[in-house]
């Protein structure tokens, strides 16, 4: 039921929606415009159909107008930026030399185990070297005894010679330098930085003993032994090696098997070539006459080339072999020389492009920092529209490919010129022309 008049102005009120309702005390009906209240304003004010409005004389207001109770107002933050006062300051240097004065015995404790551990470590590597320089020079004087040692080794004698006492004294001093370790713990001072620095320097340090300790083992070994081991490791790797791609040759080969399968069950279960499908197929279209033909006059002329080849080729064969022998050795050489030429420069070119592209993304990076990434990001967006555009335009291609052949096979090939009548015009046109060459042939 509307209600009858408004609080405001008295006025009869026509509309429930154009009205809106005081939950307050008082529960009258107001105009929204007497109450102000816009009309995309007054779905605010229901919640779950309810009204929520209360006029001025229920909100207790001074002034006569009716509105809406207004929202909160938030406070604002004061600034952080400012600078701290002089007192907080303070406080804060307190704070930290208060925090150095309790931990200043454990910084000084670890500054005198680092210095321990670099003092330990120096004293280690100035022994390695005074005996790294013991070796060399010990090397170098019996450098002139290799000679011998190598004629003992290709003789094979088992007799002891003035040389195992030189090799127990090289293995002595190998022996030295190898079974010393140098222990350099793991300690965290100074960040990561310290930590990384010594971790290279142990890892250094251990690959050069393993290094040594492999070429003492392989001095020790037979000679004979490694080029064994060389050529099962090389077979072992194409074992493991497997090819990628796609085997076409083995795949052409099945394929070939499998329609000469087709064709011969096709000719058992019919009988003949001629009263099988793949007869009359060539039989409509035409080809089986001119194929039966074709293969008649191959079968005649390779018999008469075969007695042909067996009787001159052997002299001709013995005359090319005598003149082109020399130029094909030449030619063999020149083109394996070539070869390994190119594979040199394929090898120095790989690694002089794996050692200079670090040092020019480092360059790109450091003068145009992004742009690899942004190049890389462009280059990936135009494949993406490359490929979308190239599949559309394939599309658009079939679709009106398909239209064309419809037309041309409705409007085209049609009475006259229809695929029935355009093969017996061509089989007329052959038999016509077979008959005027057998007469010219005739006159």
């Amino acid at each position: 039921m509307l209600p009858n008049l408004c609080g405001i102005c008295h006025q009869t009120i026509n509309c429930l929606e154009e009205s809106i309702n005081c939950i307050g005390p008082c529960g009258k009906y107001y105009h929204l415009s007497c109450a102000k209240i816009e009309a995309n304003d007054h779905d605010f004010l229901l919640v779950d159909g309810c009204c929520r409005y209360k006029c001025h004389s229920c909100t207790r207001r001074d002034d006569d107008e009716v509105c809406v109770t207004p929202l909160p107002k938030y406070k604002l933050l004061k600034d952080t930026s400012c600078p701290p006062e002089p007192e907080s300051s303070t406080h804060f240097e307190d704070l930290k030399f208060s925090v150095l004065k309790d931990n200043y015995e454990n910084v000084i404790g670890m500054l005198k185990e680092l210095n321990l551990h670099v003092e330990k470590m120096s004293s280690d590597m100035e022994l390695l070297s005074k005996e790294y320089l013991e070796l060399k020079n010990y090397v170098l004087h019996q450098g002139n005894n290799v000679t011998g040692i190598m004629e003992c080794l290709d003789a094979g004698d088992g007799e002891p010679s003035s040389h195992s006492q030189n090799n127990s004294i090289v293995e002595e001093h190998g022996l030295k330098i190898v079974h010393r370790t140098v222990d350099v713990p793991n300690v965290m001072i100074f960040g990561d930085i310290a930590k990384q620095k010594v971790m290279k320097i142990q890892a250094c340090i251990n690959s050069g003993l393993s290094s040594f300790r492999l070429k003492s083992e392989l001095s020790e070994l037979p000679m004979n032994t490694l080029p064994s081991e060389a050529n099962s490791k090389k077979e072992l790797l194409k074992k493991m090696t497997v090819s990628r791609s796609f085997p076409w040759k083995f795949g052409s080969f099945i394929l070939l098997l499998v329609v000469a399968g087709l064709l011969c069950f096709d000719i058992n279960k019919h009988g003949t070539f001629r009263s099988s499908s793949t007869g009359h197929f060539l039989n409509d279209i035409g080809a089986l006459q001119y194929g039966e033909h074709a293969w008649a006059r191959t079968k005649f002329y390779s018999n008469k080339s075969y007695r042909w080849a067996e009787k001159n080729l052997p002299t001709y064969y013995k005359s090319v072999e005598e003149y082109a022998k020399p130029y094909l050795e030449l030619t063999w050489d020149l083109c394996l020389i070539a070869g390994r030429q190119l594979h040199y420069m394929y090898v120095n070119l790989q690694a002089y492009v794996e050692e200079k592209t670090p040092l020019v993304v480092e360059w790109v990076n450091h003068y145009a920092p992004g742009l690899l990434e942004r190049v890389r990001r462009h280059s990936i967006d135009l494949w993406e529209i490359i490929k979308e555009n190239a599949l559309l335009l394939w599309q658009y291609f079939l679709h009106y490919s398909f239209l064309a052949l419809e037309w041309v096979k409705t409007n085209v090939f049609v009475g006259n010129l229809s695929p029935e009548n355009l093969q017996k015009y061509s089989k007329e046109a052959l038999n016509t022309t077979q008959d005027y060459v057998i007469w010219t042939y005739d006159w």
